[in-house]
C-alpha cells in the first residue's frame, strides 16, 4: 500500500497490466496553488510546477517543493509500486516555517 506520510493517504494495490507501459514505472504529477516552485525528487531537480515525471522506480521517495518566498514543502512517499500514479496538489501558503512538512493533498491511483 502506498502511503504519503503526514497526509494519511493510502490505497490498496490493483493488478498490473504487463501490456500497459504505465505499469512499468511510478508516475508523479505535481501541481501548486503558487507558480514558480521547484520540484525535487530524492534530491534531484525535476522541473518547475506544474510537472510530471514518469521514470521513478518502486520504493520510498522524498518529494520536495521549493517555492520562492514560502517554506519548503516535503512529502515522504512510502512503498510506491509500478503502476502507481501519484498526484500532489501543493499549497505552499499553508506551509509552516521550519516544519518541512507536507502542505497540500496527495492522491494515489
Amino acid at each position: 500500500m502506498c502511503v504519503a506520510e503526514g497526509t494519511g493517504t493510502t490505497r490498496p494495490r490493483r493488478p498490473l497490466d504487463p501490456l500497459d507501459p504505465r505499469s512499468m514505472t511510478v508516475t508523479i504529477w505535481v501541481l501548486s496553488t503558487v507558480d514558480g516552485g521547484y520540484v525535487h525528487l530524492d534530491g534531484s531537480p525535476r522541473g518547475r510546477v506544474p510537472t510530471k515525471t514518469s521514470d521513478m522506480n518502486e520504493g520510498d521517495h522524498l518529494l520536495t517543493l521549493e517555492t520562492p518566498g514560502f517554506p519548503e514543502c516535503r512529502w515522504w512517499l512510502r512503498d510506491t509500486r509500478r503502476g502507481d500514479t501519484i498526484r500532489v496538489q501543493a499549497d505552499p501558503t499553508k506551509a509552516k516555517r521550519g516544519a518541512k512538512a507536507p502542505c497540500g493533498t496527495v492522491t494515489v491511483e
